[in-house]
């Protein structure tokens, strides 16, 4: 859909003749890890929709069904990648290795592997946030903001970093992992 919608540059409004519906939609998990922003950012990038944090809660803004389709693959994407950098974390605790840095380095990689991956694509399909939502977001969320910190900061493994980038470029590649 995206890559109809980029080719024949599509507004599906326009073609609708509805009314804009900007949304904003609140993204909760348990165990809310600190590269949630990073992730976030990732996705809104790719997928024409602005994102903010909002007491501790991951955010997406936009028109309703790009937000839509956001918030399906931030949850995914979240909670493939939570369990994996779990499993590779008591992977290591289990062979008597410290576990210093080994989910965030992991978490740090997927999130740079599904950057490069949506990236491409997007560039390849002249993926862009259309104006309208760039503008009702300076106008009305942007100045509600102020500027935070967050995301992960340990990166403690190359080679769990290293396995957290093939596997979020394979994420994006693959069907199979949306059945996880």
């Amino acid at each position: 859909a995206q890559a109809l919608i980029a080719e024949y540059n599509l507004d599906m409004s326009k073609a609708t003749g509805e009314k804009v519906e900007f949304v904003v939609k609140l993204c909760t998990h348990p165990n809310n890890n600190g590269y949630r922003k990073n992730l976030a950012i990732v996705i809104s990038d790719n997928f024409r929709v602005k994102t903010f944090m909002r007491g501790g809660t991951v955010c997406f803004f936009g028109m309703k069904q790009d937000v839509e389709v956001a918030v399906e693959v931030f949850n995914h994407a979240y909670k493939y990648s939570r369990k994996r950098g779990a499993q590779l974390e008591r992977q290591y605790r289990e062979k008597g290795l410290s576990t210093h840095g080994v989910a965030n380095s992991y978490w740090l990689g997927f999130c740079k592997g599904l950057k490069d991956i949506l990236d491409e694509q997007c560039k390849a399909l002249m993926i862009i946030t259309p104006q309208e939502v760039e503008d009702e977001w300076n106008n009305t969320i942007a100045p509600t903001l102020r500027k935070g910190h967050g995301g992960v900061r340990t990166y403690g493994s190359h080679a769990c970093y290293q396995k957290g980038y093939e596997e979020g470029k394979e994420h994006m590649r693959s069907t199979k992992s949306l059945n996880q």
